[in-house]
């Protein structure tokens, strides 16, 4: 199990459609949108399995168990879908 500290929030992005295209890099496939999996003691309005938009450019990517994940801060969460 992977548990965010402080203010982080992890979430698992989503991947962009790119239809037939054979897009070689990495970071264009993936979409500033992601499921939260955990959040932080010190994080208020946000709860696990909603939908949110964050800064594209903010957190850190990490590997747990195989499947990629994005940790951010609070402050990186731009919306999320009520």
């Amino acid at each position: 199990m992977i548990k965010a500290i402080g203010d982080k929030i992890i979430v698992k992005q989503e991947k962009r459609e790119v239809g037939s295209i054979i897009v070689d890099d990495h970071e264009f496939l993936l979409k500033p949108v992601g499921i939260v999996i955990s959040v932080g003691d010190d994080v208020v309005g946000v709860s696990f399995d909603e939908v949110v938009y964050f800064n594209e450019l903010a957190g850190q990517r990490i590997e747990y168990e195989g499947v990629e994940y994005v940790v951010l801060n609070f402050r990186d969460i731009l919306a999320k879908i009520c």
